[in-house]
C-alpha cells in the first residue's frame, strides 16, 4: 500500500471526525437537530459494530466496501481528503460565528449531566443512568392529555391497579426509539458469541441473552422504581400495593418474552441454533426473567457511602442485592440457558421452562405481596 494513501486516509478521517464533532456543537441549541444527530451516530455505531464482530459468515457488506475501496487511486484519496478538510473548516467557521449566541443553559445542563453520568457509571448504577436518559428526553416537552383507559374486563379489585400500571405502557408508547433499540439489540447474542467464541451458542451467548432480557424487562418498571423511592403517590390514590405490583409485572414479562423470542428466532434463522422451538422457548422464559427486573426496580437506590460491615472479605450491600437479582434471573431461565449452551432444544425443555418460570415469578409475587 503506498504511503500517500495512508497519509491521505488519515487526513480524511481526521477531517470528517472534526466535522462531525463540530456538527454536534452546532446542534446543541436545537433539540430536533440533536435527536437526528444522535440517531445518525447510533446507526453508524451499530453498522460498525455489526461489521466488526459479525464473523466470517456475514461478510457481504464488509467485502463490498473493501472491494469498492480497492478500485480507488491516489487522486480519489486526495479528493476525499480535500472534501474532509473543507467540511471541517466550514463547520469550524459556523461554530465560531455561533459562539456569541450559544445558550449558556445548554452548557450548564450538559456539564451537570456528564458529572452525574460518570458517577453513576463508576458504581454501575444502571437505574440512575436510565433516569438521566428519561430526564433528558422529557425535559421541556409538552404532553397531550388523554383519558385513562376503561379496563372493564378486569375484576373490580384489580381494575385500579391496572389503570395505575397504564403509565408504563403510555411511557413506552411515547418512546418508539426505545422499542427500536430493543429490537436492534436482539442481534447482540449472536454477535457476542461470534466475537468471543467463534460460535453463536455457548455460555457467552447465554449470558448475553440473560442480560438482554433483564434490560428489556427494566424498560417496563419505571413506575415501580418510582414507587420504591417514594410511595406517596400510590398511597394517595388508594391502590393496594400487592395488586399494583401484580399489574405492573405484566409489561416487564411481555418485554422480556418478546426480546428473548426475537433473539432466539434470529439465532435459529442464521442456523446457529437448529430447530423451530427456540422462539417459543423464549416466550416461556421471559416472565421468569422479568422477576429479576422487578426485584431490581424494587431495590433501594445505590448508595456509594454504604459499604457494609468492616470485614476482611466483604462487598457493598447494593452490590449484593444486584447480584441476588441476577442470580434469581439465572434460576428462572436456567432451562433455556442450558439449552442454548448445548445447542439443541426438546419439548421437555419447554415444559421445564414453563414450570420454572411460573414457580419463580409466582413465588416472588406471593412473597412481595405479603411484605408490601
Amino acid at each position: 500500500m503506498p504511503w500517500a494513501w495512508l497519509v491521505l486516509s488519515t487526513v480524511g478521517g481526521a477531517g470528517f471526525f472534526a466535522a462531525a464533532m463540530l456538527a454536534g456543537v452546532l446542534a446543541q441549541p436545537r433539540p430536533r437537530w440533536r435527536v437526528r444527530l444522535r440517531a445518525a451516530g447510533a446507526a453508524v455505531g451499530v453498522a460498525a459494530t455489526v461489521g466488526a464482530v459479525a464473523g466470517e459468515r456475514w461478510n457481504v457488506v464488509s467485502r463490498a466496501i473493501t472491494d469498492r475501496f480497492a478500485g480507488l487511486n491516489t487522486g480519489s484519496f486526495g479528493l476525499i481528503a480535500v472534501v474532509a478538510v473543507a467540511a471541517a473548516c466550514t463547520a469550524a467557521l459556523l461554530v465560531r460565528r455561533m459562539l456569541p449566541h450559544f445558550p449558556a443553559g445548554v452548557v450548564r445542563a450538559g456539564s451537570a449531566r456528564t458529572g452525574t453520568v460518570l458517577l453513576a457509571a463508576a458504581f454501575l448504577n444502571v437505574p440512575l443512568l436510565t433516569w438521566i436518559a428519561e430526564d433528558s428526553h422529557w425535559r421541556g416537552r409538552r404532553l397531550a392529555s388523554r383519558p385513562w383507559p376503561r379496563l372493564a374486563a378486569f375484576a373490580p379489585r384489580l381494575r385500579p391497579a391496572f389503570v395505575l400500571a397504564w403509565a408504563d405502557w403510555r411511557r413506552l408508547g411515547r418512546r418508539p426509539a426505545v422499542l427500536a433499540a430493543l429490537a436492534v439489540s436482539a442481534l447482540a447474542p449472536a454477535l457476542a458469541g461470534a466475537a468471543f467464541t467463534g460460535r453463536a451458542h455457548g455460555w457467552v451467548t447465554a449470558a448475553v441473552l440473560l442480560a438482554g432480557a433483564m434490560a428489556a424487562g427494566t424498560q417496563g418498571t419505571a413506575a415501580t422504581r418510582r414507587d420504591t423511592n417514594d410511595p406517596a403517590l400510590r398511597r394517595l390514590l388508594g391502590v393496594d400495593a400487592g395488586a399494583a405490583l401484580v399489574a405492573r409485572a405484566v409489561l416487564p414479562a411481555l418485554l422480556g418474552a418478546a426480546w428473548l423470542a426475537l433473539a432466539l428466532a434470529l439465532l435459529a434463522l442464521t442456523g446457529e441454533l437448529p430447530g423451530a422451538l427456540w422462539p417459543v422457548l423464549g416466550l416461556a422464559a421471559g416472565p421468569g426473567v422479568a422477576t429479576a427486573a422487578l426485584r431490581i426496580a424494587r431495590t433501594a437506590p445505590i448508595n456509594p457511602a454504604d459499604q457494609g460491615p468492616d470485614t476482611p472479605v466483604t462487598a457493598p450491600p447494593w452490590l449484593m442485592t444486584r447480584a441476588g437479582s441476577v442470580l434469581l434471573g439465572l434460576v428462572a431461565a436456567w432451562p433455556t440457558l442450558r439449552a442454548v449452551y448445548a445447542g439443541h432444544v426438546h419439548a421437555s425443555t419447554f415444559g421445564a421452562q414453563v414450570a420454572v418460570a411460573a414457580v419463580v415469578l409466582g413465588g416472588y409475587l406471593t412473597l412481595a405481596v405479603r411484605s408490601a
